[in-house]
């Protein structure tokens, strides 16, 4: 709408700073480890804006989001701070008042596409079709399972300033803990969905930072899994049948496209692993749960009333795109 827009990597666009136009610079998190980058491009006369990629995350009551996610620091060096919904907006405010007129409920872009145009992706969509037939879609976000080991994120914890304390790394740790034992559970689910429906393939699809070797080897003894990774997401679950998750923003985005989805909670409704999308999902109390959910997927209703309650500016009305948009007057 009368905009020019520059699309780039951060580090691309970042080290092109001085060639660039002023203008709106839209992050995707104001992280504390970026502070001096977050300082480097107000200085340079932009008009520096956010809306944080991951949200207010509800496990373990935000404890991440605190510590890394937002500070007076970089609250600071934005003009708008946009939310995903005024959830997050007024847990914002309550902890940083004097910002108050910054933060601004938007919704994110990302239901748009989810909502009004994930039709760009039929293409796509279709060929997973034609190589996989009728499949069932099961994401994996698990943090334990990273390609570099457990330690290796306790160090980045501590570096990215998450973790200033003994007591910040126990809870850390028990948050890791919890993964770990809700990961094998996913492990079982994993083969006992493919041993219900032998006549469709199994999509396991690791988080880019997982061990991708962990799910071949764990998933073997199944010649309907294939773990699979590649591309965005959303055309994945186009074409899938139906979603099984674990407390992950897929379960969400698969229910905004109408898709069955379940959600496994072996340890129920926890703080240390909580997310939205547990609340537009079945929730399966364990592996033998889900199995039977998901054999009932097809007359499983979803869509009732489970969407009017949810905090999520977008999902009707103006998108995310025009509420930002009306957000103008900062430039």
């Amino acid at each position: 709408k009368g905009y020019k827009v520059i699309f780039g990597d951060q580090r691309s666009v970042v080290d092109y700073l001085n060639q660039l136009p002023k203008g709106i610079y839209f992050d995707k998190s104001i992280s504390k480890n970026k502070i001096d980058l977050l300082k480097k491009i107000s200085g340079s006369g932009f008009t520096l804006t956010c809306l944080d990629e991951e949200g207010f995350p509800y496990n373990m009551d935000g404890f991440f989001y605190w510590k890394q996610r937002v500070s007076t620091e970089s609250l600071e060096l934005v003009e708008k701070f946009f939310t995903w919904g005024d959830e997050e907006k007024d847990a914002v405010i309550e902890r940083f008042g004097k910002f108050a007129d910054k933060i601004v409920t938007t919704g994110n872009p990302r239901i748009d596409l989810w909502k009004r145009f994930n039709k760009i992706y039929d293409e796509k969509a279709a060929e997973y079709k034609k190589l996989y037939g009728k499949y069932i879609l099961l994401p994996s976000n698990f943090g334990v399972n990273h390609i570099n080991g457990l330690e290796f994120l306790i160090k980045q914890a501590w570096d990215y300033g998450i973790l200033s304390s003994k007591k910040d790394e126990n809870v850390y740790r028990d948050f890791l803990e919890m993964d770990k034992k809700v990961l094998f559970h996913y492990v079982k689910l994993a083969g006992k969905i493919a041993d219900a429906f032998p006549e469709h393939t199994i999509i396991l699809r690791p988080h880019p930072s997982e061990n991708h070797e962990f799910w071949i080897e764990k998933t073997k003894n199944h010649k309907n899994i294939k773990v699979i990774s590649e591309g965005s997401v959303t055309p994945w679950i186009l074409e899938s049948e139906m979603l099984i998750h674990c407390s992950c923003t897929t379960g969400l985005e698969a229910f905004l496209m109408g898709k069955p989805v379940i959600s496994l909670l072996p340890f129920g409704k926890n703080k240390i692993r909580r997310h939205i999308s547990d609340e537009v999902s079945y929730k399966a109390a364990n592996v033998e749960d889900a199995v039977e959910a998901a054999k009932k997927a097809a007359e499983y209703d979803i869509a009732n009333t489970t969407l009017q309650m949810l905090d999520l500016p977008g999902r009707v009305g103006p998108g995310a795109l025009s509420r930002i948009e009306q957000a103008r007057e900062l430039a």
